[in-house]
């Protein structure tokens, strides 16, 4: 199956590293025009210079709708649509119960898991609209669609981009925007690094035990996963979550 995404605008946030990083270089690949955005500039730039005309690179704190507002607004000014959107940027939680987690460590978690989600799509919804249709694919975890012992701040605010991806989905079907999610498992990122670093050393051995593949995920398995939900290819979907978790959720 070919996928194209030849002359289409596509917008990824957290595109410095992780899935965002790949997920640039393969709709790169696939003739797709880039929006990319980091709260890291230096390492944004780097990927971007690859990219040549066909991308913009943006400095962007998502947990801030000014800021949003503004990238959404440099690329309405290079490019004049929206074609389709990846909430991708996030952050892990340090492992530990939730009685543990202070004030600080939940709002943290709900504003750049949850709420910098919103935020974009809000700017997207309003642009897909006024255009006549586009797609937005939500990068939650499978920790948003079940308890994650040790992540709960985390897994809350991956619960509630679910919600907003279905919520989404039903009020601007007709519209002709799509609104999906993925819901990775543990896969080989900066992200798990983050995890394993404040975990005890057991983290591995006790998630794949769980796993009935009996591995983590490879960053490119989310990817072109990613890349299919996005794409004309997968013209139906709508509302979605689909989690790729080697079997996690089936047991």
């Amino acid at each position: 199956m070919k996928i194209s995404f030849d002359d289409q605008v596509v917008f990824i946030s957290g595109a410095a590293s992780g899935f965002g990083r790949l997920a640039a270089e393969r709709f790169y690949e696939c003739g797709a025009r880039l929006a990319l955005i980091d709260v890291d500039l230096a390492k944004l730039s780097e990927v971007c210079d690859r990219f040549g005309e066909r991308a913009i690179a943006m400095q962007c704190d998502v947990t801030s709708s000014d800021q949003l507002s503004a990238a959404f607004c440099d690329i309405d000014a290079k490019w004049g649509r929206l074609d389709v959107a990846i909430n991708n940027a996030g952050k892990a939680q340090a492992v530990m119960n939730l009685e543990c987690l202070t004030d600080h460590e939940w709002q943290q978690m709900l504003a750049i898991n949850l709420s910098g989600v919103f935020f974009a799509m809000r700017e997207q919804l309003t642009r897909m609209r006024a255009q006549g249709g586009g797609v937005i694919v939500n990068v939650a975890s499978v920790a948003g669609v079940l308890g994650a012992p040790g992540l709960g701040a985390y897994g809350a605010a991956k619960h509630g981009v679910v919600g907003l991806t279905r919520t989404a989905a039903v009020e601007n079907a007709r519209e002709g925007i799509r609104v999906n999610a993925i819901c990775p498992g543990f896969s080989e990122t900066p992200m798990m690094s983050e995890i394993r670093a404040s975990a005890d050393s057991g983290l591995d051995a006790a998630a794949t035990s769980r796993i009935p593949m009996g591995r983590i995920a490879t960053p490119e398995e989310i990817v072109q996963a990613l890349l299919w939900v996005s794409s004309n290819n997968n013209s139906f979907m709508n509302g979605a979550s689909i989690v790729l978790d080697g079997g996690l959720t089936a047991c």
